[in-house]
């Protein structure tokens, strides 16, 4: 494990950073929370208070009990370090953290939200791909993808402990509720483990309304009670820019939220490649007596923004999401032939570099 690297602070003021600051999503597995305080010396216009502090508070969950499709759009917009390669993404005691992937590259870091510089950072092991990472009591849990080990961190970053991976075949994302890990791997199957990690079962991610399972779960993060999911078809070479929400309890999909219109804001050198910096990351801030609202936050791995977000109700179907969401749509004689084949609750795919995809 690398040593532990401290970013000093440059006294030029940056007035990007007395924006009060609540929470992130960036990366490729993983979840984040954020909250943000105001700076001294931020002023606000007597106009601005008022808006402020009238007006009912935002709440994310208003949007989405009977809604099956839901628009995310920009409220704020941040800078995001393009350098990492995101695969998870939390925040504990106010703190944001990011675990970036790629072997020689990987690391966890506290992130500096104005700016998304690091404020402190700890190298992984060479041989490491770091992935999906939560806040688990008062320590934080990475993953990594084929290396099958577990690091334990303080919120100061030292390790605690490396220990065996609970998951039969890769690391990808992970979650927090509380009283559960979820963690996913890549295919359509979530694990659920205590923080012993004993194992407390799992369950499939199906949307019956597509007729499919959902294929490529990446980035995991806890909602209003709800598992959202990044996907990310890897092997199938499908890319999405939807966050499925998943009622944990069943595996069954409540609702997709298009994020297209985000992926459109980036630059030609995050749109050119849309098969290796793939949207990923989300982080949920739910609102408290100094901000009311809520606050969602996403990014991609090495995007060029993460945003706070609002949802959008719509009257979008089925036939929105097959047609913009970049899912995995077996053809007949596929299912027919893996429903034959494949043993149930297992899912064996062909090796492929993930690596590779980014580079």
């Amino acid at each position: 494990m690398g040593k532990l690297r401290t970013k000093k602070k440059k006294k030029k003021v940056n007035t990007s950073a007395m924006i009060p600051w609540r929470l992130m999503v960036l990366g490729s597995a993983g979840v984040a929370v954020l909250a943000w305080s105001t700076t001294a010396g931020t002023t606000t216009t007597p106009e601005e208070e008022e808006e402020e502090e009238g007006g009912p508070p935002r709440r994310i969950a208003a949007n989405l009990t009977t809604q099956y499709v839901t628009m995310a759009t920009a409220v704020r917009t941040f800078p995001h370090d393009t350098s990492g390669f995101t695969q998870g993404l939390v925040a504990s005691e106010n703190r944001l953290f990011e675990s970036d992937g790629l072997y020689g590259k990987s690391r966890v870091r506290e992130v500096e939200p104005s700016t998304g510089r690091s404020r402190l950072e700890r190298p992984n092991k060479k041989h490491h791909f770091g992935e999906g990472l939560a806040a688990m009591g008062d320590r934080l849990v990475q993953l990594t993808w084929r290396e099958k080990v577990i690091i334990e961190y303080s919120l100061d970053l030292e390790v605690i402990r490396t220990l065996p991976m609970p998951l039969p075949r890769e690391g990808w994302g992970a979650a927090w509720d509380g009283r559960a890990l979820y963690l996913s791997d890549g295919s359509a199957t979530v694990r659920k483990f205590g923080m012993d990690y004993a194992p407390l079962g799992s369950f499939e991610v199906k949307d019956h309304r597509l007729g499919i399972t959902v294929e490529g779960l990446n980035e995991l993060e806890m909602v209003s009670g709800e598992l959202w999911a990044n996907v990310y078809a890897m092997r199938r070479r499908e890319a999405s820019n939807c966050i499925a929400r998943v009622n944990p309890a069943t595996g069954d999909v409540l609702g997709w939220i298009d994020a297209n219109s985000l992926f459109r804001l980036q630059s030609d050198r995050v749109r050119r490649r849309r098969l290796d910096f793939v949207f990923n990351g989300i982080a949920f801030l739910p609102g408290t007596k100094s901000d009311r609202d809520d606050h969602l936050y996403v990014t991609g791995k090495m995007w060029d923004n993460m945003f706070d977000i609002d949802l959008l109700p719509t009257n979008l179907g089925p036939a929105h999401v097959k047609l913009h969401c970049g899912l995995y749509f077996p053809t007949a004689a596929a299912a027919a032939k893996a429903a034959k084949h494949s043993p149930p609750h297992h899912h064996h795919h062909r090796c492929h570099d993930k690596e590779t995809n980014a580079a």
